[in-house]
């Protein structure tokens, strides 16, 4: 172990250094015991105009001393330890790293004995020290004396293994002594920093059947030393597996507008739905359903799936479905004709085949008319309609009295005048032209009666003839 000492020198009192000579050598030796593995930084210089003594470790021959004293030795040291002998003033200590303060404490006169040892905890790092007069005059210092612990070995026995390795991961393992910390590169690129308990590390994010260089470098406080390079390869990925099989579609149910679709597919990661040749939908390999709903009634659709995975697809066969055509309009608008011996009722709309009950006698057909004959004149007949969806519409038939003939049918109204020339002659068509002006402005009226039927200048509707009671 290495000591050195920085002695100060009393500019009063020799004759105190040799009465405590004897004592502080006693004390040394006590001081020295708990850092007696330990290395001694040592060497003083005060500020300028202050005294010195040439003589180390006696402990003995004090100094005073004003201001600031330094000393540096250079490279960090690891402080543990220290002892300081004061008998005057105040004196302040402080440590350094370069120009960073790593430590300080104050010393008053009676504070410390020629035995004390002070434990830095935890260590600091320094390259210099300062000793401070702090009392306003001059203090009285004896000794210092400052311990280190001795520097580590460098890193060694530092290295690399791999464990577990998958297509995109590897497990790493290493190891090195005398480590602070551990740096892991990959491909000559720093990947992550470990402590230097670090023991274990898993890469991930890493490419398939592809190749990597790893090492590791174990640093400390005295220099670093890398591991030899390992490399490794990653797995190659599992061959694809084979395209879906089985693959299949049909339409369950159909409605006029909806399609409910099931299929089948035999290893599909996903299914997609087709829909006119146009895809509707991704979904989930066991997907077994599908309801296609929105569609237009009457309207044909050509379905198919394809199953696919990594290996592949497979396309199912295209199946063609229609949906069902819309429900006919509601049965409505029941009306009827009738002479005196017969009635024919007419409907609209409803889904054949009709139930018509005439009187209490039902009788089906698939038209929207029905005759009834055989019926008594001036009489009056319930009748009800009912198609095959349950709607109903009921009307009372009641047959004419007498019966009427029908109306001419108008002649057609193309070249009439030309047609009136030819039947009534020149003079005949311009009389009846004549007559039907003064009738229309009301200058003549004239009376019709048919089979008892009245119609004052012809020109009133005569609804209904054949059902008045004459």
């Amino acid at each position: 172990m290495k000591k050195i000492f920085v002695i100060l020198r009393h500019r009063y009192l020799w004759l105190m250094a040799l009465l405590l000579f004897s004592f502080t050598s006693q004390a040394e030796a006590a001081t020295l015991k708990p850092v007696i593995n330990h290395a001694v930084i040592g060497g003083w210089s005060t500020q300028s105009g202050s005294s010195k003594n040439a003589t180390d470790g006696d402990n003995a021959t004090l100094v005073a001393f004003g201001g600031t004293g330094s000393y540096s030795w250079g490279t960090r040291k690891l402080i543990t330890q220290y002892f300081l002998y004061t008998s005057n003033g105040t004196i302040r200590l402080e440590l350094y790293d370069g120009t960073t303060l790593t430590y300080s404490k104050t010393f008053a006169s009676g504070n410390t004995v020629p035995t004390a040892t002070y434990t830095i905890d935890p260590p600091v790092y320094a390259t210099n020290m300062k000793l401070v007069s702090t009392s306003g005059s001059w203090s009285n210092l004896a000794e210092i004396e400052l311990y280190e612990d001795p520097p580590p070995p460098p890193p060694s026995n530092v290295t690399i293994s791999k464990g577990t390795v998958t297509e995109t991961t590897v497990d790493l393992t290493f190891s090195a002594t005398d480590a602070s910390s551990i740096e892991l590169y990959k491909n000559g690129a720093k990947l992550v920093t470990f402590p230097g308990t670090a023991t274990s590390y898993k890469v991930s994010g890493l490419t398939a059947s592809t190749s990597y260089d790893f090492y590791i470098k174990a640093i400390n406080i005295v220099g670093s030393a890398n591991s030899s390079t390992l490399t490794v390869r990653t797995n190659d990925p599992p061959p694809p597996p084979p395209p879906p099989s089985n693959v299949t579609i049909k339409a369950d149910s159909v409605t006029e507008d909806t399609v409910n679709l099931s299929f089948t597919a035999t290893g599909a990661s996903n299914i997609e739905l087709y829909r006119n040749g146009v895809k509707v939908v991704t979904l989930a390999g066991d997907t077994t359903t599908f309801k296609d709903a929105n569609k237009q009634p009457s309207t044909s659709y050509q379905y198919y799936i394809r199953a696919v995975n990594t290996g592949g697809a497979t396309a199912s066969e295209i199946i063609t479905v229609k949906t069902l055509d819309p429900p006919p309009p509601v049965l409505s608008e029941l009306s009827y004709t009738a002479t005196t011996t017969s009635a024919t009722v007419t409907w609209k709309n409803g889904k054949a085949p009709f139930t018509v009950v005439w009187a209490g006698t039902s009788t089906t057909t698939s038209e929207r008319s029905f005759k009834k004959e055989g019926l008594t004149k001036n009489t009056s007949y319930p009748v009800t309609v009912t198609d095959s969806d349950g709607v109903s519409q009921s009307t009372t038939v009641k047959t004419l009295v007498k019966d009427f003939l029908q109306p001419p049918v108008p002649p057609d109204s193309t070249n009439i005048f030309q047609r009136m020339v030819n039947s009534f002659g020149t003079a005949g068509t311009y009389a009846l032209v004549v007559i039907g002006a003064a009738v229309s402005l009301g200058i003549i009226e004239f009376s019709v009666f048919i089979y008892g039927a009245y119609s004052k200048n012809g020109c009133e509707q005569l609804n209904n003839w054949r059902n008045q009671d004459i």
